[in-house]
């Protein structure tokens, strides 16, 4: 028999109060396992105007998880369409952990309105409750407040002491202070250009539309849903991925002067000799467009520059915006439509073959592909063995 504590908030970010009390949990409920549940449509509150994507905030939960030990992230919640009550959460979970001893984790505060949440006494017939108690002089009202549980639902309440100084994640949203966050969700802030405005996809696709050829706009349009797509198949943020459709080919009708000179004014480290690959150049100079012109997060920008060539070490943004570049409805070459089935049953596999194909295709019109293209190919390979 294990012991499992489900750990339910939005957390919008995950911050080091989340991270402290779970180890709290842990410590003192002699814990097996600590499931980090990220909430997706709450019943007692609107997400506030700016959230991240569920995507984000899972991911955001796991770098959490690291830290905590024992622990790991349940996407039960994110999953569920529509407001996502506890009750339903933890009747799912009861029966994957069916035998085993069941804690829902709840705040002080979040004890005292128990009562009022939806089906309160089917929750305590399947798990019993683990009140974080934040505030030393709260002690005699949460052991009140538990007794009156006890009396009235028949529930079992155990309290954990946490003493560390209470934060919110309205605290950091309000404040911007990344001292309340563990570097690597900071980090992770940051690079995704998240709790900050976001580009207008229909801006951005409006000033495409005045900026490319009738030609090259109907690719871009097709990149974008086609990202879409898999972003929604295989777990990436799907705006992310339209904006990285939208912009991918931004510099791509630019002659290679003015490429250079866009090299020149980021400061890009240029890879790709103009006279030799003048092709590859749109890759670092539309990902630094995207960036500093119509305000994509790095991560986006990254995903942009390697959609030529790939690169070692792709995140999921870049190989579906790789992928998208060479099977959008538009592209009709031979084996494009196995290549598109292929990327929506095997990401890698998919971003592998593509790869293979451009290299034989080049060779055998003697060329010679790029370096980073073999050394991208062989890592993905790689990936695929792991």
């Amino acid at each position: 028999m294990s012991r499992v504590a489900i750990f339910g908030g939005t957390f919008n970010p995950p911050h080091r109060g989340h991270v402290e009390a779970a180890c709290a949990c842990v410590r003192q409920l002699a814990l097996d396992k600590l499931l980090l549940v990220p909430a997706g449509l709450p019943p007692h509150k609107s997400l506030p105007q700016g959230t991240p994507s569920p995507v984000h905030r899972l991911r955001m939960a796991q770098l959490c998880a690291r830290e905590i030990p024992r622990a790991e992230v349940c996407g039960i919640e994110l999953r569920r369409q529509g407001k996502s009550y506890t009750v339903d959460t933890v009747r799912e979970l009861s029966r994957r952990f069916a035998g085993d001893t069941l804690w829902l984790v709840v705040g002080d505060d979040m004890l005292e309105s128990f009562e009022r949440w939806r089906e309160p006494q089917e929750i305590v017939r399947f798990c019993r409750l683990a009140a974080v108690q934040r505030k030393p002089e709260s002690a005699n009202d949460i052991c009140a407040c538990a007794e009156k549980l006890e009396r009235d639902l028949g529930a079992a309440v155990d309290i954990v002491h946490n003493s560390v100084l209470p934060l919110s994640s309205t605290q950091y949203r309000d404040s911007g202070k990344e001292g309340m966050l563990l570097p690597q969700v900071a980090h992770y802030i940051e690079d995704n250009g998240l709790y900050r405005p976001r580009p207008s996809l229909a801006q951005v696709r409006e000033k495409m539309e005045s900026t490319l050829s009738p030609k090259r706009m109907r690719h871009t349009l097709g990149v974008e849903r086609e990202a879409a797509d898999l972003a929604r198949i295989w777990g990436e943020d799907i705006e992310d991925a339209r904006l990285a459709g939208l912009l991918h080919d931004c510099t791509r009708e630019l002659s290679v002067q003015k490429q250079l000179n866009l090299v020149e004014k980021y400061g890009i480290i240029n890879q790709y000799d103009p006279d030799e690959y003048p092709q590859l150049l749109h890759a670092l100079t539309g990902a630094a467009e995207a960036q500093h012109r119509y305000g994509a997060s790095p991560a986006v920008a990254r995903a942009i520059a390697s959609h030529t060539v790939g690169a070692v070490n792709m995140s999921l943004l870049g190989k579906i915006i790789f992928i998208a570049d060479a099977t959008e409805p538009g592209r009709d070459y031979a084996g494009v439509d196995e290549l598109r089935q292929t990327a929506r049953r095997d990401l890698n596999a998919a971003v592998v073959a593509s790869m293979e194909q451009t290299d034989r295709y080049l060779r055998g019109q003697g060329k010679t592909p790029h370096p980073a293209a073999a050394a991208a190919l062989m890592a993905m390979k790689r990936e695929i063995l792991k």
